[in-house]
Formats: C-alpha cells, structure tokens, sequence
C-alpha cells in the first residue's frame, strides 16, 4: 500500500458535518420556499383492488386556493417508453392496486387548504379480486393485478444456472437443506420523500429539487417520460434526511411536474410520516429454499436455491439477478431460481444490502449445516470453497475480483482474539455460558456483496482566488461522498484540503455522475474525480511553466503551491496568484467502467438469548470488510457499522403487519410492538477494514463496502441463536414471541 499520501488514508471530520449539526445549512426539502410555490397532497385508495369509475373533481377546483388537480386522466397522453409498463414507476392508471395507492394530487396555496380539497374529491370505485399470497397469485386462472403479467415480474420465473447440478449431487457424501424466510422490513428514514417542480411554461422547461440517489436519472426519467428534451429539465441536489430505498419513485416527481404544469407555479410535495408508511416501499418478503452437495472433505459438489418474492402492487426493485454472484463466490455448479410476485400488498423496493442480504443468508447457513454434519470448523469450510478470483460471473458486468480466502484470513486472527473465539467456540449447538434461562453463543458468517459500476464525470477547476472546485453532482445523502470527493481531488491536484470545495449537485453545472447507490461511489465517481485531478494538475504545471518561464518537468504541485521539484512547496507560486493573472484553469475525467465487481467482509456474533423471556441480547460484534484502500478510514467504518445496525434491526424487530384481508398496514411506526434498536442499544462493535486492493478499482484499490457490511450479521447472529440454544432458526426477525415459539415454549 502507497504511504506517501498527504490526505488519502486520514480519517478527517465529514466536510458537511459542522453546518449540518449547527443548522447553518437550510437545503432539506422542508426549508425551500419559492416564490408562488404550491403545495401538493394526494388522495390515495381505500379499497384494496379496485377499477376507478368516476372521478369529480369540481368541487374540489372550486375551493378558493386550489390551483390544479391531477389525475391518471392526465396522464394518458404520457407514457415511460423503457421496460415493463406494469412496473408503475410513473403512470397513474384507471386501476388502484392497494390500499394507499395514488388516486388524486391536488395542489393550492397551502397545505391545509390541499388537504380540505381531498375531502371535496368524489371517487367511485368497482372492486376487483384481492390476491392475498403467493397460491392465489399464481394459481391457474388467477386474476392479473398487471395485464398481460400473470402476476409475475417480467412475465416468467428468472433462472440462471451453471454445470449440472445433478451430477454435482450424485457425487455428493453429504446434502443439506433448508428454508429460510425474511419479513418486509421498513427504511424508517428520517426524512419522508419530498420534492419541488418548478414548470416554465414559456420554455418547456422543468426545475427540479429532489433528494434522489441520481439527479441524472430524476432528470433523464422525467425527460423521457413527460417527452422534454433533457437538457431543459435541470435538477437540483438538496441534503436528505435518508433513504436506503425509500426515494427513487419517479411517480411522484411526474404527479408533480403535471401539477406545476397545470397551475403555472411551483409545486412541493412532502409525504407525511403515516404516508411514507404506506408507500415507501418496504423490502420485499421472501421465501427461499436451498440445497448444497458436499463431500466428505467439504467440498461444494452442487448448489440449488428456489427463491419466492412478494414484490407487493408494483415491486419496482426485487434483484434475483444479483443472488447467483453470491452463489458464485463459492466453488461448484448452480441452479437458481426467482420468482417475484404481485400481490395486493403495497409496493416493495430495495433496501440497503439490496441484491445479496437473502442469498446470503441462505447460502452461508447451507455452509452451517454442512460443516455441522461433516465435523468441519465453520471458517474453514469457507476457506476452502472460495472460487479463484479473478472470475467473471453470470453477469458479465461483475467480476469477482479478490480473493475470499485471502479476504477471510487477513486481520483473523485479530478478530478471533476481539470476539474471545477461542474460549467461546465449544462447537455446533453449544452455548459457551449457562446462567438460569439465559444462554450464550457465538456465531460466524461470511459474505459477498456486489459493487455496482456507473459511468460517471467530473469538472474540476482552481477557481480565481485559487480554490480548488469539485463539480461531481453526487446526491449528499449522508454518506460522506463530498469529504471522499474532497480528498481525493485535493490529494491527486495538490491542493490544501481547506482549499478545496465540492459543489452541491446540479445538472446545469455539473457532468452526469454516478448514482449514490450499490455502493459504487467511492469506485465510479471517485475514479471520476481522481481523473479530473490529473488532468487538472497537467493543465495546471502546463499554464505554470508559461507563466514562470520555467520547464514543465521541472515542477510539481502541492498544498497549492506550484514549485520547483526538489525544495519546498511553500517556496513556490500560490495558485491563487497565478489565476489572479491567467484566469481559470480546468480539468475534466470520465470513467466508464468495464464492468462491476464483488467485495468480501466477514463477521462474529455473540448473543444472549433468554430462554424464559425469549429476548436475545447482542453483546458484541466484530467485524471485517475489505475496502481495498480506506480512503477515509472512519467514514467507511462509520458506514459498515451503520449497515449492521440497519440489518439488525430487521432481524431482531422489523416486520409490515397487514390486515388479512384487506392487505391493509396495521404498524404505522414501522416497527413492531417488541420496539426498535436505538442508538443507545447499540451493542459494542469492532470494526475492521480489510486493505487487500481490488484489480478492478482505479482509486488506488478502493470500493465501498457500506452496504453489503452488514450482510454477514444476520447469519452471525442466527449461527449464534442456534450455539446458544440448540435450536436453529430459520425465519427472521428473532422477535421474543418467535423465540419462544421455535424453543417450544408458546
């Protein structure tokens, strides 16, 4: 690893951090207020599946402050000429499809005055067939909640496999099998989704304030949908309260914009709490069933998994493609099978850890049960079944490109030592500590997550006063993406980090960038920036030299200072001074990447679990992820410990509760009555960042690992469940009722 970094590697205070928590900074969504600006509020169903017959909306036109209502009449001469058009991204239509469904925005003057206008809407509904479950949705005949789907995403089954898994089988000494179940857990974000629309009707031209993972796709999406040339839309980048999946649906940004239209004036839209539990799309539920093949050493000889998602009314975001990445990482021929339903469930969509968190819960407890069976230590059984990187997968967009056992084995044996291993690990189903009902285990699991690659640019430029400007355009959703843009653009230009400022977001002043989500940033727009700092320095040593009259090859930059190699930078020119007199000088990089790839991490759990009670108690935690190159040491090891609390939550807590009937959400808090994790609750935690650099990164080996870090703690804390008690668990979350349940105490 490269030690002659001045910033890269420093674990510097977050560079947004200071204005968030004194209030300086007032860009949330709740903050904007424009001039004439209207405020939207949407009537929604309430019937579960319904065709709309009738719609009247005078009266509620005529109330004095209402300026526009929308409805999917307005709709029909607009259409999203990408994918599946069942998957109800932007359109209303004249169906509702769950309970909270959209069915009429109305924007005026206030928000109180919107709000007496939805009780003036006249609606008349004729009910349809309610498909409650996964039998009813795809039995023979059943009735389609999207035409032409079969209540299917995509229309069929997704399958993808590998090698002949019957052979695989036949060779096998030993088989393992199981069926794991994982709830519709909620983001609970902080902030519910909110936007602004600003319509210019004498241009055809859109602005738009949005708290998105991708302002080029808020920009793109709208673009293509309300047929406006892109670059008449500019969006905006504001700080978000969270989202972890919660805000990427463009139908509210298009409800919007037609309001805007429609009324000539700017439009806010701010969700409320109990509609962000309606329709925020929680996680999808899932259903898997897996089956592994082993030989007596522990070798994979074959790998089958047949998973099940209830995707809800919409299900815009299941990804059973990503699941066979995690299936690949270990050795041995696969068949996988998804099949994502509709139900009249609200809508589900994906959540952090999105992609991997379900096949990797199924696989690694597969790996469980087998190195039970074998007699085999549960770390080496994983050891020895990593595949030999590099290897392309299924997906010819992702690579494996470390190799897990190296991963897996760097930093161990500090870990071991942290959780106490040695003096806890007493062997499959054996708790460590018996004190009356209360019982202690110890619990391993590794894991795999994909990094996804997005072509993404940069502007940079030393301003006139010799500032260093980042003109990334990253969506600011509190991830610490500006401070990683920030050292990275003042390490490689040779600017003072104090120097150096990252722009906020904004398509009229910055290139396309990449999307704040997969957990490709520090990858794809880091790679961005990375190139922009060169090409920037070149311009800059180039401009210098003809200022100075001095040779290019002679000079350097650093602390922003252009300088003669071989003496102190403080002995050479300010940058400030030679821009004063020349001007601006730019750079500009774009990266688009080959293709995606993996990182590895792994983690220990130690529980208490009361048998009487059936409360479990997380005592500690230790765990490593590989980042390749910790650009910012305690950013990343703040966002991976983040990720384990997300992931905890859901699977000690979190679960939707619907009506059984009418599908209706009975939880309101998002969280069941057994309550939620705090940050008080937090249990201790270690955290490891592995530096084993990836082939595939060009910011010196560095991916982000913030959400597939929390991966591993489900299964850790199931393994643990399961040495402490004796008793496995297959169906999350591990709430006491379902504890006692399994221990056979209710």
């Amino acid at each position: 690893m490269d030690k002659n970094f001045s910033i890269i590697g420093k674990s510097l205070p977050r560079s947004d951090a200071f204005d968030k928590v004194t209030g300086v900074l007032h860009q949330f969504v709740s903050d904007i207020k424009l001039p004439g600006m209207l405020h939207m509020k949407i009537l929604r169903s309430p019937v579960t599946h319904a065709r709309i017959k009738s719609i009247d909306v005078s009266r509620a036109e005529n109330l004095p402050g209402v300026f526009a209502t929308v409805t999917y009449k307005d709709m029909i001469e607009y259409d999203y000429p990408k994918g599946p058009p069942h998957l109800g991204i932007l359109k209303l239509d004249e169906r509702v499809r769950f309970i909270g469904d959209e069915v009429v925005a109305v924007a005026a003057e206030t928000e109180e005055i919107a709000e007496e206008a939805l009780d003036l809407l006249k609606v008349e509904y004729e009910p349809l067939p309610v498909i409650h479950n996964r039998e009813e949705a795809l039995a023979k005949k059943a009735f389609e909640i999207h035409s032409g789907s079969g209540n299917v995403q995509g229309g069929n089954p997704y399958e993808e496999k590998e090698g002949d898994i019957a052979a695989g089988f036949d060779a096998s000494d030993v088989t393992v099998e199981v069926n794991t179940k994982l709830p519709n857990a909620s983001k609970s974000v902080a902030e519910p989704r909110g936007y602004i629309v600003a319509w210019n009707l004498a241009n055809n031209s859109l602005e738009v304030w949005d708290t998105e993972k991708s302002l080029y796709r808020t920009r793109n999406e709208l673009a293509d949908f309300l047929r406006i040339p892109r670059h008449n839309i500019r969006a905006h980048c504001i700080f978000s309260g969270g989202d972890y999946g919660s805000k990427g649906q463009a139908k509210y940004k298009a409800l919007t914009a037609l309001a805007s239209k429609k009324s000539g004036r700017p439009v806010k839209y701010l969700g409320s709490r109990f509609e962000s539990c309606q329709d925020e799309g929680p996680k999808y539920k899932t259903e898997w069933w897996g089956k592994m093949g082993f030989k007596k050493d522990g070798t994979i000889t074959a790998k089958e998994i047949v998973a099940f998602s209830n995707i809800g009314a919409y299900g815009n975001a299941t990804p059973p493609e990503m699941a066979p990445v995690v299936i690949q990482s270990y050795v041995g021929p696969f068949r996988f099978n998804h099949t994502g339903y509709y139900t009249n469930k609200p809508n589900t969509a994906g959540m952090r850890g999105w992609g991997t968190i379900d096949a990797v819960i199924c696989v690694e407890i597969l790996l469980d049960l087998a190195a039970e069976k074998l007699g085999i230590d549960p770390i080496e059984i994983r050891l020895k079944n990593y595949v030999k990187p590099p290897q392309k997968t299924h997906l010819d967009h992702y690579m494996i490109g470390v190799d897990g056992a190296t991963v897996l084995t760097r930093h161990l044996k500090q870990a071991k030592e942290s959780i106490g291993w040695s003096e806890k690990w007493k062997g499959f189903g054996k708790p460590y500590s018996l004190n009356g009902t209360k019982r202690k285990g110890i619990g391993f699991s590794a894991r795999i997550h994909n990094v996804d690659a997005w072509m993404s640019a940069c502007n940079m430029m030393w301003n006139i006063d010799g500032k260093l400007i980042v003109y990334a355009g990253v969506a600011n959703q509190g991830q610490g993406s500006d401070t990683v843009s920030k050292m990275i653009a003042a390490e490689v230009a040779g600017a003072r980090y104090e120097d150096t400022f990252v722009a906020l977001g904004d398509t009229a002043m910055n290139p396309t960038t990449a999307s704040a989500s997969g957990q490709g940033l520090t990858e794809s727009n880091g790679t961005a920036v990375k190139l922009a700092a060169e090409d920037l320095k070149r311009n800059t040593i180039k401009t210098a030299s003809s200022y100075l009259k001095l040779n290019p090859v002679n000079l350097d930059i650093k602390n922003s200072f252009v300088y003669v190699k071989g003496t102190e930078p403080e002995q050479g020119t300010p940058i400030s001074i030679i821009t004063a007199k020349l001007g601006e000088i730019y750079g500009y990089g774009v990266f688009v990447p080959p293709f995606g790839q993996t990182t590895h991490g792994y983690a220990f759990v130690d529980v208490e679990v009361d048998t009487e009670t059936g409360k479990v108690e997380i005592l500690n935690i230790v765990a490593a992820d590989n980042c390749g190159h910790a650009i910012n040491p305690r950013n990343a090891m703040q966002g991976a410990e983040g990720a384990r609390m997300f992931n905890l939550t859901m699977a000690l807590l979190e679960d939707s509760v619907f009506d059984p009937n009418d599908l209706r959400r009975l939880n309101f808090a998002q969280i069941n009555s057994d309550g939620e994790l705090l940050s008080v609750d937090s249990p201790p935690q270690t955290s490891i960042l592995v530096e084993e650099p990836t082939p595939f990164s060009y910011v010196w080996g560095a991916v982000g690992i913030t959400e597939g870090a929390g991966t591993a703690t489900c299964v850790a804390l199931a393994n643990a469940f399961y040495n402490a008690t004796g008793v496995r668990i297959y169906e999350f979350p591990l709430t006491p009722a379902r504890v006692l349940q399994v221990l056979h105490k209710v």
